[in-house]
């Protein structure tokens, strides 16, 4: 499937990029002639049956073998020879069918069409019994399998993360799959985890051990029958397949396959071969993609990868920072085909892929296994068109059955303070089509302070994102800070306040923050987030009337002004690193700041340093102000998170399709103006906009005299000189 052959195949279901196309073909072997592809008759894929003689002569078989086996270890002196049946030849006919389909797959003839299926997946029609049965042919699950082996075989590939509708047969197939890798490999190790400690039993009982009891006797490897199996299962004799087969001494496979507790570190320093995370994007136990970190150094040797892993879900619990669904969107974001890092891998090393709804739905695939999409694709929206009255069961509904990636994520906004379609459709256009942003760090120049700060690219790991690359005299801007005296000290103030505007929700170390969820509560550590907007220039973008405003808003009017360009949302372990920061984001575009006084660690840090006039003064939503209301940052209140609300409110509607950054957009869907301490993002974004309302406490003089424009008169109406 990767490597190239003559015959390339397009994906016409699976969905196998999120910002671009994603996997361009995959590559099947040459058709065989018509006369050697199977079910010409039917059409379609029958399960392959052995007549009933052939069925009373494998029990027959297996009885005798399994008798025979326990004689055998009970009187080893004897030298008792293994049990060969009467019929041997056809049961061995039988098997060599099998067993070289189970190798090198099939063409069948399906409604006209020379149809690939590889080795895995008709094994697993024809070999994987599951408490409903037998799987079905789709021409959906044959894509599935063509994608899981192309990641196998693409050596850049830690495996993939599929993303699908809920009893869509995901389950089965990393069942299949880790059993099958295992089962027909020496010395191979698989392990399993998901959503919580019982889950994850409870699908090692239905997709892997049960079924592994029903395989035939020719697939099924001789194992550990001195254990019941309940927690894995272990591999000390090779498959059992016919008297032709069996050369010599028997040898021990030496394969294990377990599943283990949720934790993320359950793995760490295991050698694995094969790894599958069932249900990833609803556990709330732990990070996923904390756990992933564990996992993936697991799956190699050296720089080179020896295992794989299959990781299959739907989403929930978008509302639990870092935590549920909102962890896996970042793992599967970070997995994305078209996105790749220096040494040719994605992010995470996973590929991910989506299987739409209307692709996936049972009940609407016809006897070849082709989907009636349009038929689905109704079915779904008159689900969702029966609860479109309340929001959390749509958005709940949205992402079982997802038919893009938009709705894979999709956030409940039943609380949602801001126009929801805006913020939405804003979320779907961040993550198909995400605008360039540039990670840098910032540090001063030849490590002097107060001198200019500089930016260096760190695409990786930069602290600092920016969605503003100044450019021709833009560049004037920067390192834009006046210097004044005071007391004999020198203090500095920033020069660009009518062109830049900051805000930031600051941290209080030590503290952390419940989040409140369906599922009780997520402790977490707060996240310090500041970011800079570019403020609203008319002599750029226009004068505004309230029905320009509105006008523009539909049109998705591209503002040049009144624009996020800036944002750092990382911790350091350090305060004093978290205010130094701070202080070079303000002096490097020369912007005062706008803080919560409650929090006066930066506030206190900027005065230390001759920089408190980069803090702004305490905003009052009142038209009387008193002289004590003039001091550095603004208290929070029930009164001011209205106000600031307000601000926000306005600026998402008119100005919410400009937002660049994604984690702005999240946080603006879940806010709630009267539990603010879990939305750092929100709460970041309304101190910027309350920045835009105080005047900062210095400006620089102007360099002419004010004479020089105005003349002045004498009462006789003479000019003054």
């Amino acid at each position: 499937m990767y490597a190239k052959t003559d015959n390339p195949y397009r994906f016409k279901y699976l969905v196998t990029g999120i910002t671009g196309p994603g996997i361009p073909c995959v590559y099947l072997p040459p058709e065989p002639p018509d006369e050697e592809v199977l079910f010409k008759k039917e059409q379609k894929f029958v399960r392959p049956v052995p007549p009933n003689y052939l069925k009373e002569w494998m029990d027959e078989f297996v009885y005798e073998t399994e008798s025979t086996r326990k004689q055998q270890e009970k009187y080893p002196e004897k030298n008792i020879p293994d049990y060969i049946h009467p019929h041997q030849e056809e049961l061995n006919k039988w098997e060599e069918q099998e067993f070289e389909r189970c190798t090198n797959g099939i063409w069948i003839w399906n409604k006209g069409v020379k149809t690939y299926l590889t080795n895995d997946h008709y094994k697993y029609l024809t070999s994987w019994e599951l408490y409903f049965g037998y799987p079905d042919y789709r021409e959906t699950d044959k894509e599935t399998w063509y994608w899981v082996k192309y990641w196998e075989e693409d050596p850049s590939s830690f495996g993939g993360t599929f993303n699908t509708i809920r009893r869509e047969g995901k389950s089965a197939k990393m069942g299949f799959w880790l059993m099958n890798r295992t089962s027909t490999s020496f010395s191979h190790f698989a392990g399993m985890q998901g959503e919580d400690n019982m889950k994850i039993k409870d699908f090692y009982d239905e997709m892997v051990m049960n079924p592994f009891y029903r395989l035939p006797y020719y697939h099924q490897p001789q194992y550990d029958t001195n254990t019941l199996q309940k927690k894995g299962i272990l591999f000390t004799e090779p498959p059992k397949k016919n008297k032709k087969r069996k050369v010599g001494k028997r040898v021990v496979l030496g394969s294990k396959i377990d599943y283990r507790t949720s934790e993320p570190n359950k793995y760490d320093q295991a050698m694995l071969n094969s790894y599958v995370m069932e249900e990833a994007g609803k556990t709330i136990v732990c990070s996923v993609k904390d756990r992933w970190k564990f996992v993936k150094p697991c799956l190699k040797k050296g720089i080179y990868i020896r295992g794989k892993a299959f990781i299959g879900t739907t989403v929930e619990y978008m509302d639990v920072s870092g935590k549920g669904g909102k962890a896996y969107q970042k793992l599967c974001l970070e997995s994305d085909y078209d996105i790749r890092q220096k040494n040719g891998q994605t992010i995470s090393g996973l590929y991910a892929s989506l299987m739409p709804g209307d692709c996936a739905l049972e009940g609407f695939f016809d006897e070849h296994g082709i989907p009636d999409r349009k038929a689905a694709m109704k079915w779904i929206l008159d689900e969702r068109d029966a609860v479109k009255d309340n929001p959390k069961d749509y958005s709940d509904l949205v992402r079982k059955y997802p038919t893009n990636w938009n709705e894979v994520f999709y956030i409940s906004a039943d609380k949602c303070e801001f126009n929801v379609t805006i913020l939405q459709d804003r979320k779907a256009e961040l993550q198909m089509n995400p605008p360039p942003l540039r990670r840098v760090n910032l540090s001063w120049q030849d490590g002097k302070r107060f001198t200019k700060v500089v930016m260096s690219d760190d695409p990786a790991n930069g602290w600092c994102k920016m969605a503003w690359i100044p450019k021709d005299k833009e560049l004037e801007l920067l390192n834009n800070v006046g210097v004044r005296i005071e007391n004999g000290k020198q203090k500095y103030f920033p020069k660009n306040n009518s062109v830049f505007s900051a805000g930031t929700d600051p941290i209080d170390y030590g503290v952390k923050v419940d989040n409140m969820s369906a599922e009780g509560t997520d402790s977490r550590r707060s996240r310090p987030v500041m970011s800079v907007k570019r403020k609203y220039d008319p002599n750029i973008d226009g004068f505004l009337s309230q029905e320009l405003l509105e006008r523009r808003a539909k049109e998705k009017y591209p503002y040049k002004t009144n624009k996020r360009i800036l944002m750092m949302d990382q911790r350091p372990g350090e305060p004093n690193i978290y205010f130094e920061r701070c202080l070079m984001i303000c002096w490097l575009l020369g912007v005062p700041m706008m803080c919560e006084s409650q929090k006066p660690g930066v506030i206190n840090y900027f005065k230390e340093h001759g920089c408190e006039d980069f803090q702004l003064n305490k905003y009052v939503p009142s038209a009387q102000m008193k002289p004590s209301d003039f001091v550095d940052g603004t208290p929070a209140s029930t009164m001011m998170n209205q106000e600031l609300t307000g601000l926000l409110a306005s600026l998402i509607e008119y100005f919410g399709h400009l937002e660049p950054f994604i984690e702005f957009v999240e946080d603006f869907l879940l806010f709630d103006p009267t539990d603010t301490k879990k939305f750092d993002y929100a709460m970041c974004a309304g101190w910027n906009e309350v920045a835009e309302k105080v005047k900062p406490k210095t400006t620089e003089a102007p360099q002419h005299k004010i004479t020089e424009y105005f003349r002045r008169f004498r009462k006789d109406g003479s000019v003054i000189k």
